[in-house]
């Protein structure tokens, strides 16, 4: 991550995937916002996209997906200031 960040910086979209076992298993809204402000911190000054893929399971809970994005929102809101 810190080598395409530096080799990227603002001129390219960085496109992150995060592991989508943070859905699939047990959720921990604490660890996926932990995972999250970590990248955002390391990326800060780069372009960058996020794309939740190869979600196939979410054991029946699809409020996963609300939660995970929320927690991304926030923490997007809170680096960009």
């Amino acid at each position: 991550m810190d080598a395409a960040v530096e080799a990227l910086a603002d001129r390219y979209v960085l496109s992150w995937k995060p592991n989508p076992a943070m859905l699939a298993d047990r959720f921990d809204p604490d660890r996926v916002r932990a995972y999250v402000r970590d990248t955002l911190e390391r990326t800060r000054g780069c372009r960058l996209e996020i794309v939740l893929k190869d979600t196939f399971t979410v054991q029946g809970d699809a409020r996963r997906f609300v939660e995970w994005t929320r927690i991304a929102r926030e923490e997007i809101e809170r680096v960009s200031g």
